[in-house]
């Protein structure tokens, strides 16, 4: 027991504590991620891994493409597709062409000459033209108004065949809105790519989106007789005039797409920016699976499709930029 008349030791007052230095260098490093998460979902949200993939077999080229957005038919030709944003603001258009046209030297016609060409159109009010790339590639950026519509395009062209980019807006408030929408999209070109599907692309999630329609069959042969298929739509084709090599391919549920192949290289009219005559035709014909599935290579249903009479087999793609595989089953 202590007397109370002895004093008791105060305890001498113990300075706060520093904060920790690594404890202030997190805290700014969590609040520059939260930063940048915020302004990656805000600026970005159309494209963060969800794209499809649309890749032309004919021209061997690939774009991709927010999910929400509609991929249009095949067009006769199958030079290319419409895109169109989910609220129908916005019409894209991707598509290749064989550089047919001839310069003033008589060879193939550079991208310069191509570019001055298009815009001799009187419909046409340009705005802007400027030096860009496409997948590595000299490109010219384009900014017009054309019929009333405010139009931005890409092109791209060497000594045999060239690729265009275009989106169409009604005004320039939509185009504001959509104006890293066309960049993302033009930047995503790639001018050489190949898969064993058509109209996909070798990303996984293409394939298992369903976009991707996988073929059967394909037959190629060339025609010289009627050469002016290519330049109208296949409902007006004159069916007496057609191969029977056609006839008989879409007898047994092919469908057949007419490309040029040679032009007379003879100035027509005198004008050595006119289109030149086709004078042969590829056609190509192909033949699609009616009732397909992809599925991941460990999905349980696999068993319930095989049960159905479906034929699975593994294919390549691509997913988060490593190879990866997934199955194909047809029926």
């Amino acid at each position: 027991m202590t007397p109370n008349n002895i004093e008791q030791p105060v305890e001498e007052e113990k300075p706060p504590k520093k904060r920790s230095l690594w404890g202030a260098v997190l805290l700014v490093a969590i609040v520059i991620l939260i930063i940048i998460a915020a302004g990656y979902y805000f600026l970005d949200r159309e494209w963060r891994g969800r794209t499809f993939t649309y890749e032309n077999s004919r021209f061997g080229y690939s774009v991709e493409y927010p999910i929400d957005w509609t991929l249009g038919e095949a067009p006769t030709n199958n030079d290319g597709r419409n895109i169109s944003s989910d609220k129908d603001e916005v019409l894209c258009s991707i598509f290749g062409f064989t550089n047919s046209l001839t310069s003033e030297s008589g060879g193939p016609q550079s991208l310069e000459e191509y570019i001055d060409w298009m815009l001799s159109d009187d419909e046409i009010d340009l705005i802007e033209k400027s030096d860009a790339e496409i997948d590595q590639a000299d490109a010219k950026y384009l900014h017009y108004i054309s019929m009333g519509s405010v139009m931005e395009a890409v092109y791209t062209l060497n000594k045999e065949d060239g690729l265009g980019f275009w989106c169409s807006y009604q005004n320039d408030t939509i185009r504001n809105k959509y104006s890293k929408t066309f960049i993302t999209m033009s930047e995503s070109i790639k001018l050489e790519v190949s898969g064993s599907v058509e109209f996909g692309g070798s990303s996984c999630e293409t394939y298992l989106s369903g976009v991707s329609i996988p073929l059967i069959d394909t037959n190629t042969f060339v025609d010289t007789t009627y050469t002016e298929v290519t330049l109208i739509d296949s409902d007006s084709w004159d069916r007496e005039k057609l191969p029977a090599e056609v006839i008989e391919n879409e007898e047994n549920g092919y469908t057949c797409y007419p490309t040029p192949l040679e032009f007379n290289s003879e100035e027509s009219g005198g004008d050595e920016l006119s289109q030149p005559e086709v004078t042969k035709v590829e056609w190509q014909c192909e033949l699609e699976y009616e009732d397909f599935r992809y599925i991941e290579t460990d999905d349980t249903g696999k068993e319930s499709l095989v049960s159905s009479g479906f034929s699975c087999e593994s294919i390549s793609c691509d997913k988060d930029d490593k190879d990866n595989s997934i199955l194909l089953c047809t029926k």
